[in-house]
């Protein structure tokens, strides 16, 4: 672990991936606000899909206005359903808030809440949590790359997201099947 000083001072790519805190010391609110934008050294490319009011929109669109950011990537936006569209347009990748939305994610997720409860009432082990199998189980690619796009493009999220923003609850509610890379064969 490292303070976020050194984080703006070394990082190459800084992602954020907290809960939000409106109080107490390790507040998250508008953690990545102005004054840490300014302190940013090397122009890093910035990814936020932890919570949207953990970055500060303005100070965000500002760090792009003056260069010192490479690019954004943004899944969760303050505000939600109604993002900001300035900064929709100027993102590298512009999602609908769907990064946890896997098979898999979800899975994972059911899994660990189960085992919690059974932790805390002694009910024992918890039944495996599976979730279904893709359409395919092998994805074709030249390359690994490939294959991994064949999977999950986030661009024809991001492309569905800034053709109609003003469905991003849809987007995100009606969101189809995706599983992780883990379950196909490369």
């Amino acid at each position: 672990f490292v303070s976020l000083q050194e984080i703006a001072l070394e990082a190459d790519i800084i992602t954020l991936h907290t809960p939000l805190t409106h109080n107490g010391p390790h507040r998250t609110w508008h953690l990545a606000d102005e004054q840490f934008f300014a302190c940013l050294r090397r122009k890093p490319y910035f990814i936020n899909s932890s919570r949207g009011e953990t970055t500060d929109t303005q100070a965000l669109l500002s760090a792009l206005d003056e260069g010192r950011i490479a690019q954004c990537i943004i899944d969760v936006w303050e505000r939600e359903p109604h993002i900001d569209l300035r900064l929709l347009d100027r993102c590298y990748i512009g999602t609908p808030h769907i990064a946890g939305y896997s098979a898999d994610g979800k899975a994972n997720a059911t899994r660990m809440s189960l085992e919690a409860l059974s932790r805390h009432f002694g009910l024992g082990e918890v039944p495996a949590i599976v979730p279904p199998a893709p359409g395919q189980a092998i994805v074709p690619g030249m390359s690994r790359e490939e294959a991994l796009l064949a999977m999950y493009n986030p661009h024809d999220d991001s492309r569905a997201l800034k053709s109609a923003p003003e469905h991003f609850e849809q987007l995100r509610g009606d969101y189809p099947l995706r599983r992780e890379e883990t379950a196909y064969l490369l």
